[in-house]
């Protein structure tokens, strides 16, 4: 049963409309929900236009809307008198607050109207209070039911069949809402994420020469890489060569090639202001591209000479 666990209130005062009361609560509770009818009193029997008998669960003052998972308002003349207690009033908009399905049907669009819950939403009625529904912001069209969001509306008793079956299809319709939008908001989050950090990424790429602070510590000297020139040193606040480092594979490839004793003088011999020609040397794209064009042909000299 697919409303199982779920508790709905179901308003009644004298005078309701005997199916459209009865008839959307039968069918919930086939559905599994539990429906309590609530009135001014508790354990009062109120009576239908027709005779037929309600008594009510609960008072208005009992019900906290918290607890129930929607609302049903029937038809009849009993929705005059519903709309004038504060109670049913402040419980409805609660509701409509939380979108928490709510059902009216025929005249139990007043209901709603004195909540003052329709602006804005499209709805139907019976078109006897066409013009009050309108007044109150809403907009109206003559369907057997119409479903705008978690309000539902339906016209009289031969719209029963459409009025219910959509009301007790509301839970399963937010559900597969919620997922959706649980779905495209993940979505967001991790574009979010993927162009920042590719903003990271081009901010840092921007940079050919890149400072470390691990390179000295103190001020003192210390190796640049062990494993590429076990004795190079650099003085204080040298611009490093990009890739070096934090990114050191290409740097690594190239020291394997000529030969850390290769590597340490040239980078023993280079000041500062010739660091862009290091630079030239050692990218990434033009090492790539030298390795293409002579695969065969790395010597040392061709970096010896550099500075």
């Amino acid at each position: 049963m697919r409303l199982a666990g779920k508790q709905v209130v179901c308003f009644v005062e004298s005078e309701f409309e005997d199916l459209e009361l009865w008839y959307p609560v039968m069918r919930l509770r086939e559905e599994g929900a539990t429906v309590h009818f609530v009135g001014p009193k508790a354990n009062h029997v109120y009576i239908g236009k027709y005779g037929v008998p309600c008594e009510a669960d609960k008072a208005m003052a009992e019900v906290n809307p918290a607890d129930y998972a929607g609302v049903l308002v029937p038809g009849g003349w009993a929705p005059d008198k519903l709309r004038r207690y504060p109670e049913v009033l402040s419980f409805v908009s609660a509701m409509h607050e939380a979108k928490k399905p709510i059902g009216h049907i025929c005249h139990a669009g007043w209901v709603l109207a004195s909540a003052k819950i329709l602006r804005g939403v499209t709805t139907t009625s019976t078109p006897g209070i066409k013009d009050d529904m309108e007044n109150a912001g809403a907009i109206w069209v003559d369907e057997e039911v119409v479903v705008d969001g978690h309000i539902v509306g339906s016209r009289r008793p031969p719209d029963l069949p459409a009025y219910a079956k959509a009301f007790a299809d509301c839970w399963h319709n937010n559900r597969k809402r919620n997922k959706e939008l649980a779905r495209i908001d993940g979505q967001a989050l991790f574009l979010s994420i993927h162009f920042f950090c590719l903003h990271c990424y081009n901010i840092r790429k921007s940079f050919h020469l890149v400072g470390d602070d691990r390179v000295f510590k103190n001020g003192d000297q210390v190796p640049l890489v062990n494993d590429m020139a076990s004795n190079a040193h650099l003085p204080k606040n040298t611009l490093l060569p990009p890739n070096s480092h934090r990114n050191m594979p290409p740097v690594l490839q190239l020291a394997k090639k000529i030969g850390n004793k290769a590597m340490t003088k040239l980078l023993q011999n280079q000041k500062q202001s010739s660091m862009p020609v290091i630079q030239r040397k050692l990218h990434p794209d033009n090492l790539n591209k030298m390795k293409a064009d002579k695969p065969d042909t790395y010597e040392k000299k061709d970096f010896e000479n550099a500075h």
